[in-house]
């Protein structure tokens, strides 16, 4: 899910209609534009251009005002006259990546000699041991989801092919949005990291929610961070010290 909103480029007065932004990208006719400096509501009423638009001022109890340049213009929903026609439709454009089909393979076998060294009076080990080698398999794709990188291999008399992983994608389609981390992270430091997976929301039945997947350095420290934004009293009647936390919130 996207959000339409758009920066003023020029100090148009407040009895302007011809408005010029930095993109009119997914604007329509009937948006309602809201301008959190000045609380004036604007009505689109026409995309002229791809910087430029025509508006209705004043377009609610608040009167019209000069515009600066930088000033957001937010859209605050859709106004229509009644009995009007369908507006011009919209919709969220898919860009197709390509990505190949990995073959993840294993094999688990035991000698005769092994199944009978497993086996005890009244009971086996068999089954354990097939039980932890399928966890072989399970390692190998949930790595590959993680840190794979796309490949088609045609040398040999079969083709062989791996799969992209979301490390690898983020690098490719979305580098800026690889971050370092300081040496040592703050607070808001971490709330600056993690802003920008909050920008577009897939899914708004889970829109601020975002699962965090890291090693055991990450997790430490944002464990220490944790720590560090709190005090923890203990009192004689404890019998464990220590925090775990799971969840991180901000705003």
């Amino acid at each position: 899910m996207t959000f339409i909103k758009t920066t003023s480029t020029a100090g148009d007065t407040d009895v302007a209609t011809l408005l010029t932004v930095v993109s009119t990208t997914g604007m329509t006719v009937g948006m309602v534009l809201h301008n959190p400096r000045t609380r004036e509501n604007v009505l689109v009423t026409a995309v002229n251009s791809t910087t430029t638009i025509t508006v209705t001022r004043a377009f609610g109890r608040v009167a019209a005002a000069a515009l600066n340049a930088a000033d957001v213009l937010m859209q605050v929903g859709t106004a229509f006259a009644e009995n009007s026609m369908r507006p011009a439709a919209r919709q969220l454009a898919t860009t197709y990546i390509p990505n190949y089909t990995q073959i993840f393979r294993n094999a688990w076998g035991l000698s005769d000699t092994a199944r009978a060294s497993l086996a005890e009076q009244g009971y086996s080990n068999i089954a354990e041991s097939r039980k932890d080698c399928s966890m072989f398999h399970s390692v190998d794709i949930e790595s590959a989801i993680i840190w794979g990188q796309p490949k088609m291999d045609t040398s040999g008399s079969q083709p062989i092919h791996a799969t992209q992983g979301v490390i690898d994608a983020m690098e490719q389609y979305s580098p800026a949005n690889t971050n370092t981390a300081a040496a040592t992270t703050t607070f808001a430091q971490l709330v600056t990291l993690l802003e920008p997976a909050f920008t577009y929301s897939t899914d708004m039945s889970n829109a601020k929610q975002r699962v965090l997947f890291g090693d055991s350095q990450a997790i430490k420290v944002l464990n220490d961070i944790g720590r560090a934004s709190g005090q923890v009293y203990i009192t004689q009647h404890e019998t464990s010290f220590g925090m775990n936390f799971t969840k991180f919130k901000f705003y």
